[in-house]
């Protein structure tokens, strides 16, 4: 076994290790966190009136 094999598998334990420990746990927390919010029921969204609108005026500025 040559020396770049033995520090490509090192390496690569390392990033298996590092991914194991702190970047697998980080993601199942917001998971977690994301279905809890989706589990919450939302509240029925309120039905607005539309607004009147103004009358057009084009009438008024034709005779001006």
């Amino acid at each position: 076994m040559d020396y770049l094999t033995l520090l490509l598998s090192g390496s690569s334990l390392l990033v298996l290790l590092y991914l194991v420990t702190s970047v697998l746990p980080d993601l199942r927390n917001r998971l977690d966190a994301l279905t809890e919010d989706q589990e919450r029921p939302t509240p029925p969204a309120r039905t607005r009136r539309p607004a009147p609108l103004p009358e057009d005026r084009y009438e008024d500025e034709e005779d001006n």
